[in-house]
């Protein structure tokens, strides 16, 4: 099994166990939670309110069967803008938890790799006498109860995502080196969006998979 680093699982070997991380999902949650909460300076003034995209991102938890736990732990973000990394790394304790009572097998580290900003990583497959899917409807039904949608938060919030604009910054030049080895053709300083656009660009012509010249997350 090949692990795309901070993204997507990639499908393994025959024979290889079938490990599924919850990273595509935070990716896509991405645009969900920043509704929560804006970048701006001012929303991280804590509120005697829920906001109501704050109340929004509890509500679409809850549909998809968040615990009371990651309920409230999403509550105090929707009036804060603020997540802490220990609010996260108990919600996945509790994820992790659910894993073992369902019969799962599963593997759990925190990566300070990258751009900085800390992330849980882990990952799930069938356990004994269970099949991938039911494996998969498991382990989906853990993730989203105790601990998707606030890492979610925290991989996007303001403070997070300064973090990571900085990083950029700081590997812009090796980043479009990359880029131009493989014959992108972009600007001498381009935006983060530029870069991942031409890192897309690279992938849909076959000339990349579209992990070489990421920025770090």
């Amino acid at each position: 099994m090949t692990v795309a680093k901070k993204r997507c699982l990639r499908e393994g070997t025959s024979g290889a166990p079938r490990l599924t991380r919850r990273l595509c999902f935070l990716s896509a949650l991405g645009a969900l939670v920043l509704t929560g909460c804006s970048n701006s300076a001012d929303d991280a003034t804590p509120s005697d309110h829920l906001s109501a995209e704050g109340q929004l991102l509890v509500d679409d938890a809850a549909r998809a069967g968040a615990s009371d736990e990651q309920l409230g732990e999403l509550r105090e973000y929707g009036l804060t803008g603020e997540v802490s990394f220990e609010v996260v790394r108990g919600a996945v304790a509790r994820a992790t938890e659910c894993f073992e009572d369902a019969g799962l097998t599963y593997f759990v580290e925190q990566d300070n790799s990258g751009a900085g900003v800390p992330y849980m990583y882990y990952g799930w497959s069938a356990g004994a006498g269970q099949t991938d899917d039911q494996g998969r409807d498991l382990g989906d039904a853990c993730n989203f109860g105790e601990s998707a949608f606030i890492e979610a938060a925290f991989q996007q919030q303001a403070s997070s995502q300064a973090i990571r604009d900085t990083a950029f910054l700081r590997f812009r030049e090796e980043l479009v080196r990359c880029l131009r080895a493989y014959g992108a053709v972009i600007l001498d300083e381009p935006t983060k969006d530029e870069v991942l656009q031409a890192s897309r660009d690279l992938a849909a012509s076959g000339a990349t998979t579209g992990l070489e010249c990421m920025p770090p997350d």
